[in-house]
This record gives C-alpha cells, structure tokens and sequence, in this order.
C-alpha cells in the first residue's frame, strides 16, 4: 500500500516535472522561434541578407528544440527499453555516464514493462548521482531476479 503511495506520488511529480519542462524548454523555443521567422518573412523583401541570417539562426534554434524534446521523450520513456529491452537501455544510460560503467543483466526473458520502466529509472536516476555526486572512478549495475523479484543493484 505505501509503496503504491510512493509510485502515485512520483507518478505525479514526474507529470509536473514535464509539464514544466515542455513549459519552460521547447514550448519557450518554439514559441521565440515563430516570432523570429515571422520578423523574417517581414524582412525577406526589404533585407534578405538579414532574413538570411535570421533563418540560419533558426535553423539552430530548432535542432536545439528537437534535442528538447528528444531528451524529454527519453526522459518520459525511452525507446531502446521498448524495442530491446533492459539490457540495451541500461547500456544506453550507462554510456552517457561520467564514469566507466560495467552493466550485467542475467534474466531470462522480459519482466513486466512496469517493471522495466521502474528499474530502468532507477538505474538512470542512480547513474546521475553517481556523475555528480560521488567522486567515482567507476560503477557497475548489476540486474537479476531472486525468485518472483526483480533485483537491481547500483554500486
């Protein structure tokens, strides 16, 4: 019961966490975005050189928008875990970590996808503190069941 309690309430504080991030990232971009190519289009017969520049730097712009909303989709569920799996997408993580990462997965077929969202959070989340918080030359994630459990250890 206390644990559901405990998922409702991340549920939620993640659900904000993204409206805000929608809110304040990519919305934001978006929305200076169409301002800027609207000043453009206004530009195009007057000063092309101007609009010329003002559509490169949109162009920027919009990469960084898209990376965005990729990072966020990421964030909401990755696509390698639904695809390949746990394995893949603690890999997938692994790599971006600060520190060498040895990641080792010894399960015969796929948990629940509720499951491999909730350790594949976990491992993400746990990776981050790890690159900022503990001065580590290394870490390992190991995977594994222990019955009808999934165990996850982050060391």
């Amino acid at each position: 019961e206390s644990d559901r309690g405990v998922v409702v309430d991340t549920a939620a504080a993640d659900l904000r966490r993204i409206e805000r991030d929608l809110h304040d990232g990519a919305q934001a971009r978006l929305v200076a975005l169409a301002m800027g190519l609207g000043l453009a289009k206004e530009k195009l017969t007057d000063d092309p050189e101007a609009a010329a520049r003002m559509v490169d730097e949109a162009h920027g712009e919009i990469k960084v928008a898209l990376q965005e909303l990729r990072d966020l989709a990421r964030g909401i569920h990755p696509a390698v875990l639904t695809d390949r799996g746990l394995d893949a997408a603690l890999s997938a993580i692994a790599s971006r970590c600060t520190v060498p990462v040895k990641v080792s997965v010894g399960l015969r077929g796929r948990p629940a996808e509720a499951i491999e969202g909730i350790a594949y959070f976990t491992a993400s989340e746990l990776l981050q503190n790890i690159s900022k918080h503990a001065r580590a030359t290394r870490a390992t994630v190991d995977v594994w069941r222990a019955g009808d459990r999934l165990m996850l250890q982050v060391t």
